[in-house]
């Protein structure tokens, strides 16, 4: 029988035994994590630090890499913002002399619908401000030649669009009694504005050159100019004698000039 001071013994030489085989096993371990290359707590960090560099330097490189091309896409923008008859260099496409007025978007066209391409109603208005029908409109060396930067397409007709080298702005417009022009004013106002601040020239084209486009001519011509419908018309009749304006645009052009007179008398009075 042990007595009480023997088991209490016994009980340290036990723990102490147990605390001393747990010891080993930590500096074990820490020898074979040493030979086995684990990496310590230091060790840790400098790993940890190193993987951030090179992230951080990954990041860097990628974010300049992103600007060099964010870079070359401006100067790219800015390149064929290039305005001027020098763009006719680049202009290395075989055009066909055949245009096709009823499928004018596809490749292939009837017979019944083809059209030769040549110089028809093609008429500067204004310094910078051009006007034809649809044909011309898809003649790409011609408007070239001519130093167009800008389209203004108001055919309502699906055809190939040259980007390369205009910019172009497309509005519908049919030639009905219901038809709403006017609401279209003031995006094409500031279109044609902004092409001539730029340097440009733009070219207001519709199927025939002589409804719809000289509408939108004199839409600009009242706002931007601040001409009277009276003397806008008689000017583009000068310029084409077959001016056919349909009656209810021109109905709406008169109230697009009351409009603009009215709020140039108030501002008149205010100055």
């Amino acid at each position: 029988m042990l007595n009480r001071t023997d088991k209490s013994s016994q009980f340290r030489r036990t723990n102490q035994s147990i605390e001393g085989a747990s010891r080993k096993d930590i500096i074990s371990d820490q020898k074979s994590r040493k030979e086995l290359g684990v990496p310590q707590e230091e060790e840790r960090k400098m790993l940890g630090s190193k993987e951030s560099e090179k992230r951080s330097q990954i990041k860097i490189g990628s974010h300049q890499q992103s600007r060099k091309t964010l870079r070359g896409q401006d100067e790219e923008e800015k390149g064929a913002k290039v305005i001027g008859e020098g763009r006719l260099d680049e202009y290395g496409e075989e055009e066909e002399d055949i245009v096709c007025l009823r499928f004018p978007h596809l490749s292939f066209c009837p017979y019944n619908y083809q059209s030769q391409l040549k110089e028809t109603l093609f008429i500067e208005i204004q310094p910078g401000i051009y006007l034809c029908g649809f044909a011309m409109g898809l003649w790409t060396k011609y408007l070239l030649q001519k130093a167009v930067t800008n389209v203004l397409n108001l055919t309502s007709m699906e055809y190939t669009k040259r980007t390369k080298y205009f910019k172009y702005l497309n509005i519908d417009v049919h030639n009905t009694s219901d038809e709403d022009i006017k609401k279209h004013f003031r995006i094409s106002n500031r279109f044609i504005r902004e092409t001539l601040l730029q340097k440009g020239k733009v070219l207001i084209h519709c199927r025939d050159g002589l409804n719809i486009g000289p509408c939108f001519i004199l839409a600009y011509l009242i706002n931007e100019i601040k001409m009277p419908l009276k003397l806008g018309i008689e000017m583009l009749q000068n310029l084409i004698p077959q001016l056919d304006i349909a009656v209810h645009f021109y109905k709406q052009l008169e109230q697009y000039d009351l409009e603009k007179l009215a709020l140039l008398q108030i501002k008149t009075k205010d100055s």
